[in-house]
């Protein structure tokens, strides 16, 4: 601890012998802040929920309920990461004959509109394969996941969806 008074608490953070990755907590009347090599945070909450509010169970709901949901961001995620998938899927030479040209050679990444382009190319492929047939799996799969994704409105939603899927969706485990 680097102060402990009625105004202040700090800490510092860091391995022994080290100042990699440290940082320091500071606790004012105001808010809670972290600085240093983790990123900055800031809290508007202060002295009266103390360190415990930064150590308790309901941290992660409290940081993750404050952040915004960026639609646009989300889907073009989910648009790079199935281009991606179908790009590197070499064995299936008729899912990346599907794409359309210009997400062959940009891998569907820039344009927002590519997000409709992607939920139409999906349906249009499932149409024309048949129950049981090679590659309908993947279609039937992928349509579902884009139809939910449709229906995403916050950063939770768009976590569960992003990693139960990641597969499909081209993405990371962790993503």
């Amino acid at each position: 601890m680097l102060a402990d008074t009625d105004q202040l608490k700090t800490w510092r953070c860091k391995a022994p012998g080290t100042t990699c990755y440290a940082f320091d907590i500071l606790i004012t009347r105001f808010g809670i802040a972290t600085v240093g090599d983790i990123d900055g945070l800031t809290f508007r909450v202060g002295l009266s929920y103390g360190i415990e509010f930064l150590a308790g169970n309901d941290i992660g709901y409290y940081i993750h309920s404050k952040r915004e949901f960026d639609e646009e961001a989300f889907r073009a995620a989910i648009v790079t990461g199935v281009c991606s998938r179908i790009c590197k899927n070499t064995h299936d030479d008729d899912q990346w004959a599907a794409l359309p040209e210009r997400m062959r050679n940009d891998g569907g990444v820039g344009e927002a509109g590519r997000w409709d382009e992607l939920r139409s190319l999906a349906k249009e492929q499932l149409a024309a394969i048949e129950y049981g047939e090679d590659g309908n799996d993947f279609w039937d799969s992928l349509n579902d996941r884009l139809y939910e994704a449709d229906h995403v409105e916050c950063v939770e939603q768009a976590n569960q969806l992003m990693s139960e899927h990641h597969e499909v969706l081209g993405l990371g485990c962790d993503y």
